[in-house]
């Protein structure tokens, strides 16, 4: 595939294509590729660009075309667009330091971005009011999963349970 014509969103492009895994932070997939990156894709491309993401070799470019197409386009026009790439298994690695190192697939990522009504539709954004984490018992390693617990409280660390 030959890139876009446009400098600036091909120097994004450039900079995702390097990445081997992606991270996942408290804010979720919008966190999958870089935030700074995701914002210089949405600045400099177009919907077009986005589309042609979805067409790369690289599972976390088509991730990004995904993210983008999801806060650029109408939902039921992104439903549309990511339909197809349900059945996408290719896998993006996904890390967080040395708690979390697993894979997910594109088409996973796609199914979950067309469900989530609140990351696709601006207007019915809210703040979070809770905060959902793994925790584990005092002297287990981090990356003993069997060990952990899933625990949720308030944004405002108020009852944890």
């Amino acid at each position: 595939m030959s890139p876009p014509l446009n400098p600036p969103f091909t120097a994004v492009v450039r900079k995702v294509r390097r990445l081997e895994s992606v991270s996942y932070r408290v804010a979720g997939l919008w966190k999958l590729v870089s935030h700074k990156l995701s914002e210089e894709c949405l600045r400099h491309g177009s919907i077009e660009d986005f589309k042609a993401l979805l067409r790369e070799e690289s599972p976390i470019l088509r991730v990004l075309g995904l993210i983008c197409l999801a806060k650029s386009v109408r939902p039921e026009e992104f439903l549309t667009i990511a339909k197809p790439l349900y059945v996408d298994r290719a896998p993006v690695r996904i890390t967080n330091g040395c708690v979390l190192n697993r894979s997910v697939t594109v088409g996973a990522i796609a199914e979950q971005l067309a469900g989530d009504r609140f990351f696709l539709a601006a207007e019915d954004k809210s703040p979070a009011t809770q905060i959902l984490f793994y925790r584990s018992p005092k002297g287990v390693h981090d990356n003993d999963y069997t060990k952990q617990s899933l625990w949720v409280m308030g944004a405002d660390g108020s009852s944890p349970r």
